[in-house]
């Protein structure tokens, strides 16, 4: 995946960085406890981005790829888009040149929280 090249910052657990990420690949971790639990014992990134995608057959992932112009396969497209964010955790891939925050990021204040 061409997208997942191009992260380069860090995992988050809200506001705290909890691993390296470089040209799309964790290369150090920086707070083990507060790592996920996939993480834990598997350090394949694009494996982990996998587990947060949008069930493609859901008629609101078609929604969503629409509204993103993400083309039909690009789910992992669709995670990077929101930052890695789900909504069953408080993990999200920052970029190094970003000034975002968990305040930020959080689906309450998301534009595809509604989607």
């Amino acid at each position: 995946m061409e997208a997942l090249k191009k992260v380069n910052g860090w995992l988050m657990h809200k506001d705290m960085p909890v691993a390296l990420i470089e040209n799309g690949r964790i290369t150090d971790i920086l707070a083990e406890k507060h790592l996920p639990i996939y993480l834990k014992n598997y350090t394949d990134l694009e494996s982990w981005l996998k587990t947060r995608e949008v069930d493609p057959h859901r008629t609101n992932s078609r929604l969503l790829k629409k509204y993103l112009r993400l083309a039909q396969g690009a789910e992992t497209d669709g995670v990077l888009h929101v930052n890695a964010l789900a909504l069953t955790d408080s993990f999200w891939i920052k970029q190094k040149d970003s000034t975002l925050t968990w305040e930020n990021v959080q689906f309450k204040y998301n534009e595809l929280a509604d989607i």
